[in-house]
């Protein structure tokens, strides 16, 4: 949003479905915030919410070779 935003985690550890009101909330106020989804290393509440990596999100990398950059950029681009 604003050129401050490159993406908005809506499938994390939180409330999926109030982060996913959150997101749809922006895109009907008209701003275009990809979408991502993952897990950070919390093994300890992997009872709670699954195993680590359950979240995942993918991204179309543009032809040549994959890269941290490329990866990022197809993100930032809405690719996911």
């Amino acid at each position: 949003a604003l050129g401050k935003v490159d993406y908005l985690e809506i499938v994390a550890f939180a409330d999926h479905q109030a982060t996913a009101g959150v997101w749809y909330r922006l895109l009907n106020l008209g701003f275009r915030i990809p979408a991502a989804g993952g897990t950070d290393a919390m093994a300890n509440y992997a009872t709670l919410r699954g195993p680590v990596g359950l979240n995942r999100v993918y991204a179309s990398v543009a032809n040549g070779p994959l890269s941290s950059e490329s990866w990022l950029d197809a993100l930032r681009q809405g690719r996911t």
